[in-house]
């Protein structure tokens, strides 16, 4: 939707701070409005503005800000991923909420490793791949068998798009099926990242809430 982070510096350019509309809301119908910048994206739509309210429940980790920035030019989240029980590449992640299938970089050792077949002139994992990813201290676990109709999160037909290894790191770019299982908050004032359970059994907490997040912001 053009409205993400972590593109670093003009890397990115149209999710830049000043570029991003969700986080730019200074008057509504003409009513001037004060709001925490920041918006929350589910399988349903998007809500603008952060309360404690609407970030009630969110499991929180907090973004790196990118080599000499002093402002909200924040990192993506990073996270650690195995696949088939390999031992965990760490890396970063992309929820995004465009394209239905996903892309995977691992490292070196993982890569040699990997089972992969070809589908639609690109290299994938091959069906039946598992690709686990915890996020940051642990706010979520993503866990999926590569073309598992059961389960909500997997990339269309299975596709996880495999790239070569490159200096900069092993990367998770979930597509946006992800959707169906985590509602997503972006904290752009102050660099809080969170994910929630859209579906109605929701884990044990860990790590910080949204909710703490804001009112330690506002003291």
């Amino acid at each position: 939707m053009g409205v993400g982070f972590g593109g670093a510096g003009g890397e990115q350019c149209p999710a830049l701070r000043e570029k991003v509309a969700f986080t730019n809301v200074f008057a509504i119908d003409g009513v001037k409005v004060a709001m925490h910048p920041g918006y929350i994206i589910t399988k349903e739509g998007v809500e603008v503005g952060l309360t404690p309210n609407n970030t009630r429940g969110f499991k929180m980790m907090k973004l790196d800000r990118w080599p000499g920035s002093t402002g909200t030019d924040w990192k993506r989240p990073n996270m650690s991923i195995s696949l088939d029980g390999s031992e965990w590449n760490v890396g970063s992640a992309l929820f995004d909420t465009g394209i239905s299938w996903s892309y995977v970089r691992l490292d070196y050792n993982t890569y040699n490793h990997a089972q992969t077949e070809c589908f639609d002139g690109h290299t994938i994992l091959r069906l039946e791949s598992n690709v686990t990813m915890i996020v940051g201290n642990g706010i979520a676990r993503y866990e999926i068998i590569a073309g598992d109709p059961a389960n909500p999160m997997d990339p269309l037909l299975g596709q996880y798009r495999l790239e070569k290894p490159s200096a900069k790191g092993p990367f998770l770019h979930t597509g946006r099926f992800f959707y169906n299982d985590y509602d997503v908050m972006f904290d752009e004032q102050c660099g809080w990242f969170g994910l929630k359970l859209s579906r109605e059994e929701v884990d044990s907490f860990r790590g910080t809430t949204a909710q703490q997040v804001l009112e330690l912001s506002q003291t």
